[in-house]
């Protein structure tokens, strides 16, 4: 399947290419654009195949009749323009975290991407890793009992960043790294939410930069949920159960868990499956829903992509932050 990127920084140079290099399923990479020319170019040399086309105008890109799927890997404020141009041009589009802006323009992709008949998803890399069947796996088998009370705590030194910085970009800290904290809790509480309080410290671009969430289900369970942008923390996640713990070091890329017993003795831990970079589950999920003929990914279906660009923007409006144009 042939695949073409648009925005090729250091992310997706580093982390997201060499992971598709060697996926399983056949996935050549035959076009990238930046607007930087010089990273599309380190981009075709390192991971394109001997012809691959370089480009600084995406419309160029999406306008190649051999492309099947458009990977967009820009900032926020880009992905919903860059979708539907691809849509519009017959492709499949595999958009990175946060999908888009907010829940408008995630609906408007998804209306589009279902009158064209495409695939359409939002490619947040822990929704299709193996660790999240685990973490299922581990809670299901009652070994430590019900789960009660859910922590993450997600921080990296990155407000120098533009891209989480300014509000026109789509910046902040929860779009960027606070979606995991959020998609943590939602994975195993899920979406029965009763009520949410929550608050943030702003930078003078009026985008959030650090953040407190706190999110009680109609069961009684809650979640306690912290994320920055100014300093990095442990990137801890935690589920405490009736008879017992497990937690993982880190819940961007969950490599581990720990198992505690009720009197928080170590039981044992479980490792996940060996990754290139822990990207290349997603793009191979997509792919694999392509060719069967599918419109949505099984990991990330649309709904739930839409209940949690909901919960974020009803996160915004108490914070007060709002993007250009909204």
């Amino acid at each position: 399947m042939k695949i073409g990127f648009i925005g090729c920084g250091g992310i997706a140079n580093n982390k997201h290419m060499p992971a598709l290099a060697k996926l399983s399923a056949k996935c050549e990479m035959v076009a990238f654009c930046d607007i930087i020319r010089e990273k599309a170019e380190k981009a075709a040399q390192e991971y394109g195949t001997p012809d691959a086309a370089v480009y600084t105008d995406y419309r160029d890109l999406v306008a190649r009749d051999d492309i099947e799927v458009i990977h967009v890997l820009t900032p926020n404020s880009s992905h919903a323009e860059l979708s539907i141009a691809a849509l519009e041009a017959g492709k499949h589009v595999l958009c990175e975290k946060a999908f888009m802006l907010n829940a408008r323009e995630a609906e408007e992709v998804f209306a589009l991407a279902r009158e064209r008949g495409l695939f359409v998803a939002e490619a947040i890399w822990t929704r299709y890793q193996p660790a999240r069947r685990i973490l299922n796996e581990i809670i299901g088998s009652g070994e430590i009992g019900a789960p009660k009370f859910l922590t993450a705590h997600l921080g990296y030194p990155i407000l120098h960043k533009e891209r989480v910085r300014k509000a026109e970009l789509g910046g902040g800290a929860l779009l960027d790294i606070g979606v995991y904290c959020l998609n943590f809790a939602v994975m195993n509480f899920g979406h029965d939410i009763s009520e949410v309080t929550t608050s943030c410290v702003k930078n003078e671009e009026g985008v959030d930069i650090s953040e407190t969430i706190i999110l009680k289900y109609s069961d009684g369970r809650m979640a306690s949920l912290t994320t920055t942008v100014l300093s990095a923390n442990y990137r801890q996640g935690v589920i405490l159960c009736d008879n017992g713990s497990i937690s993982t070091e880190n819940i961007n890329n969950p490599l581990s868990f720990d198992i505690y017993s009720r009197d928080q003795k170590f039981v044992r831990k479980v490792e996940a499956p060996r990754q290139e970079s822990g990207f290349e589950y997603e793009v191979q999920e997509c792919i694999d829903s392509i060719r069967a003929g599918l419109l949505e990914p099984p990991s990330m279906p649309h709904e739930e992509t839409l209940f949690m660009m909901r919960l974020m923007d009803n996160l915004r409006k108490q914070w007060g932050v709002r993007f250009p144009g909204e």
